[in-house]
Order: C-alpha cells, then sequence, then structure tokens
C-alpha cells in the first residue's frame, strides 16, 4: 500500500469522524430543543443513544465521498460544529449554576439494579455494555440557599428531597430502603417526597410497604405523581396516611423546627391532573390568611415536575423544589442532558434555577426507566436554608 493511498485513508476517516461528531450534536441538540417539547411525540420516548448511530452512518457515508473525491456537503458539517459549541457552553453554563453544591459518592454496596432479572431481558454482552448503574451508587447533594430572614431568631433549616423511586421489578428495593436509611439518618428538620413511587400498577403494593417500613419525622410530606395518578391515586393516598406522612394535594402547612425556625410548606398538586383557578386561588387566599395571622414565613413549594414551577412561583414561594426529569438519566460529556422528559427549558431539567424571582432545584431522583443512568446518579438532595445577606 501506497504512503500517497495510507494518508489519504487517514484523511478521509478523520473528516468521516469529524461528521459523525457533528451529525450526533445535531441529533441531541433537536432531542433536546425540539423533540422533547412535543408531549405526545412517540420520538420523546427515543433515547439519544438510539438515534446516534444515524449520525455513525452519516460519519461513514461522508469518509466515503472523501476517500473517493465525491462531492460532499460541507454545510451540515459546520452547523453540526456550531450546534455542539453550543452544547458545550450550554454545559458549561449548567455546571457553573450548581458549582457551589457540595456533592459526595456513598458506596451503598446495594445494587440499584436486579441484575438477573434484566439479564432475561438482554443478552449478557449488551447488558455489560449499558450503563446501568449497578454499583449502587448513590450521591448526597447538600445545597445552601439563603431563603431565611435575617431577623428571625433560629438555626438554619434542613430540609431532605427524595422523589422518583419508580419502583419494578428490575430496581432493587433494598437500595432504595438503604437509600432512604441514609437521608433520615441525617436528622433533617423537614423530609418531603416528590412522587412517582412506583413506575406501573403491580408495584403499587410494594411501595406502600416500603413506606410504611420506616419511622418519618414528623414533619414528612409528600405530593403525588404522574405515576400515582395513571395507576392507583386514592391507594397512595391511604398508603402515605398508614405511613405517618401528611400528603399536600394543593395545601400547605406551617413547620415550626426543633431549632426554633417556622417555613410555610406548600405542595402542588401534579400538573397532567387540572388545577382549576379556583383551587389556585383558595390555595394563595389560604396562605395569606396565613401571614396576615403570625406574619410572612418563608415559603417552600414542593411538586413532582417542573412544569408546576411558574405555578409555584405564582403563588409566592420563595423556593420550589421538583423532581420528575431523572436529571435526564444520561449525561453526555459536551452536550450535558439528553432526555428532559417534560417539556421545559433545559436549566429546569437539573441543579438550580429560577423562575419569576423564585429560586428552583430540581433532583436527580432515587429511581430510573429501564435502570440506565450514565454521569447522572441516583441522588439524594439535601437542602439548607439559611438566612439572607
Amino acid at each position: 500500500m501506497s504512503e500517497a493511498l495510507v494518508w489519504k485513508i487517514i484523511a478521509a476517516s478523520a473528516e468521516g469522524f469529524l461528521v459523525a461528531v457533528f451529525a450526533g450534536a445535531v441529533v441531541v441538540w433537536l432531542f433536546n430543543n425540539v423533540l422533547t417539547q412535543l408531549r405526545e411525540s412517540p420520538l420523546k420516548k427515543v433515547a439519544p443513544p438510539a438515534l446516534l448511530p444515524l449520525a455513525a452512518l452519516a460519519g461513514a457515508g461522508h469518509g466515503w465521498a472523501a476517500f473517493h473525491d465525491w462531492p460532499r456537503l460541507g454545510l451540515p458539517a459546520w452547523a453540526g460544529l456550531g450546534i455542539l459549541l453550543w452544547c458545550g457552553f450550554d454545559a458549561w453554563r449548567e455546571a457553573a449554576r450548581n458549582r457551589a453544591a457540595a456533592c459526595w459518592e456513598l458506596r451503598t454496596a446495594i445494587p440499584a439494579v436486579r441484575t438477573d432479572y434484566m439479564a432475561r431481558q438482554f443478552p449478557q454482552p449488551l447488558l455489560s455494555a449499558l450503563p446501568l448503574n449497578r454499583q449502587g451508587r448513590l450521591r448526597w447533594n447538600r445545597t445552601e440557599l439563603p431563603v431565611l430572614s435575617p431577623q428571625d431568631p433560629g438555626k438554619e433549616v434542613c430540609i431532605v428531597f427524595l422523589a422518583d423511586f419508580h419502583l419494578h421489578p428490575f430496581l432493587n428495593t433494598a437500595f432504595f430502603r438503604e437509600a432512604i436509611r441514609l437521608a433520615l439518618g441525617s436528622e433533617p428538620d423537614i423530609v418531603l417526597l416528590g412522587g412517582d413511587f412506583a413506575t406501573k400498577r403491580a408495584q403499587a403494593g410494594e411501595a406502600a410497604e416500603l413506606l410504611r417500613s420506616f419511622r418519618w419525622p414528623e414533619n414528612t410530606f409528600a405530593v403525588r405523581g404522574n405515576h400515582e395518578f395513571w395507576t392507583r391515586p386514592a391507594f397512595f393516598r391511604r398508603a402515605l396516611a398508614e405511613a405517618g406522612i401528611r400528603l399536600l394535594s394543593n395545601e400547605h402547612h406551617r413547620v415550626r423546627t426543633a431549632g426554633g425556625r417556622e417555613v410555610l410548606i406548600a405542595g402542588l398538586e401534579d400538573p397532567y391532573i387540572p388545577l382549576t383557578a379556583r383551587k389556585e386561588a383558595r390555595l394563595r387566599e389560604a396562605i395569606a390568611a396565613e401571614d396576615a395571622e403570625g406574619g410572612r414565613l418563608p415559603r417552600i413549594g414542593f411538586v413532582h415536575t417542573p412544569e408546576s414551577y411558574a405555578r409555584a412561583a405564582a403563588i409566592g414561594c420563595d423556593l420550589v423544589l421538583g423532581g420528575h426529569t431523572h436529571g435526564g438519566q444520561v449525561r453526555l460529556p459536551v452536550f450535558g442532558t439528553t432526555i428532559s422528559s417534560c417539556p421545559v427549558p433545559r436549566r429546569f431539567v437539573y441543579g438550580r434555577a429560577s423562575v419569576n424571582g423564585t429560586m428552583t432545584l430540581t433532583t436527580n431522583g432515587l429511581g430510573a426507566y429501564y435502570g440506565i443512568r450514565w454521569r447522572c446518579p441516583p441522588e439524594i438532595s439535601e437542602v439548607v436554608l439559611t438566612p439572607r445577606l
């Protein structure tokens, strides 16, 4: 093989590789910014890794054309480069927003995924290549947010937020039990549960048993997620009550912590179940009456999905916590978040953001669809409320 031919093969391969990367950037950008906005689109359920072979095919075709000196289209490559740079900038902005959070890894020694069940669904070579969180790695994310009034006496307020358990036959219940044990072991002032306790109706009983098996603190509150409403909403209302957990269904509760602080907790119901203007007005009036009686307290809202953030801001919440997105589940280098699971801007898929002056925080959650997570581990979110400067 002549030296000229070798260099031609190398040049064509490099050109094809770059086009594949740029085409992949187009695919991920389209998924992040277009397809996830289509609530009923079947394409929304297709993960970008399933579309990326198209990018590889485009790169291979471009490399073949380059080797034979055929005409090539340069515009898609340049468009892909531009999108790639934008995704990188967006991912950097997201990392900058969350840089103040203190994160550390907890090795539970309990697999999150039941690999024996998964082995029956996937061939072993594919199973070993999938980015499963079977190592049982759990992240503790601690974020300090200035919400409390500096004039009020008392200590800081510690809130633990857990969301998106998604019990399913391939998810190991012992992993969730260990995660809850670790979360409650930190002795938080308030525990908030963000819904989606079970993925399917068949696991509702198992989820209820998991909740009942713990002695929850007095100040433990929950909202139901979309999966509760899709399966057994009344059942989970009873299950939460039996576990000693107060369900806030478009309601609020005044909490006094052991450290002497008072805060107002508001739970907004899932947006897929219509919240009429009358109910929202009634909640706002009840909070206003609470303020008139005892003075304005810091308002902490929690919801299932970021789609409710604007509504929480409308009732005057200083901070609102949410889940549902699973943090994207798969976070690619440079591209960042891949799947948002709901039509919201990317900044609300994970971590800190704000809407209409209200601070927001979205957690990764504990469970995952099909147990697949990559660079997006299951997470316990600890939020420490500190006095405003």
